[in-house]
């Protein structure tokens, strides 16, 4: 009867394989010349799955801790806001998203960009950290 490997190197194996996705996939971009739309679409799968995952989790928490309506207005709050502030910042500033040397002219609006997505972000995290201190 064979004995289980301890747990250290279980848990060892299975970070390695996790970690090896990192390296396969640099190794592809590394050799091989993927198109951009492909290597967009890869990172936008990648962003989704990555927001899924986070939302997924803290949905069944704050679906036990409240009700459904204070998910659904939140969500729908952060939406507009961040769709207004994409719109008002992406007014002036149409090439600033170019890649590839594509840019035209000196990126305008990418140091107010930043900022702005650091406030959107810093928002919601700050009142969960409050909301969370307060509650022990």
């Amino acid at each position: 009867m064979l004995t289980p490997p301890p747990i250290w190197l279980e848990a060892g194996l299975w970070g390695l394989l996790g970690g090896s996705a990192l390296v396969l996939g640099a190794a592809l971009a590394y050799l091989a010349r993927l198109p951009t739309r492909v290597t967009a679409g890869v990172m936008a799968f990648g962003c989704g799955v990555l927001v899924s995952a986070v939302a997924y989790d803290l949905l069944l928490d704050s679906f036990e801790l409240a009700s459904l309506w204070p998910i659904v207005v939140g969500a729908m709050a952060g939406s507009v806001a961040y769709t207004a502030a994409n719109w008002l910042l992406a007014r002036d500033a149409r090439h600033r998203k170019r890649s590839g040397g594509q840019q035209r002219g000196p990126a305008e609006g990418g140091g107010l960009a930043i900022a702005v997505g650091s406030l959107l972000d810093g928002i919601p995290e700050s009142v969960v950290l409050g909301v969370s201190l307060l509650d022990g």
